[in-house]
């Protein structure tokens, strides 16, 4: 979508890392919980906008995204149906497939 992440618009990334002001955006909590001051909290927030390499975890929601299925135990995909009111496709419990 964009080439940095600060420049995405609807990103509070840019406030976050104190590239622009917005006094109503909050500190929550996720966020304070990265480091113990403000600037380390900044560097390991940035750190964490800028990984490339995606985990099994995240592979494993993309893919169901892409395919538009749900991934995720039995209570959870009973709620969704339950939610919208019809069947849903689920992915086949167990761990991603390793890539080699």
């Amino acid at each position: 979508m964009v080439d940095k992440p600060e420049l995405y618009e609807w990103s509070s990334y840019s406030a976050r890392i104190g590239l622009s002001q917005c006094h109503w955006l909050d500190e929550p909590d996720t966020f304070t919980a990265l480091a113990g001051s403000r600037q380390m909290r900044v560097e390991a927030y940035q750190q964490l906008v800028d990984q490339e390499d995606a985990s099994p975890s995240d592979e494993l929601i993309r893919a169901a995204i892409n395919s538009n299925k749900l991934t995720g135990g039995n209570k959870f995909v009973d709620e969704i149906e339950n939610r919208i009111g019809i069947r849903v496709e689920t992915r086949k419990p167990g761990r991603p497939a390793s890539k080699k």
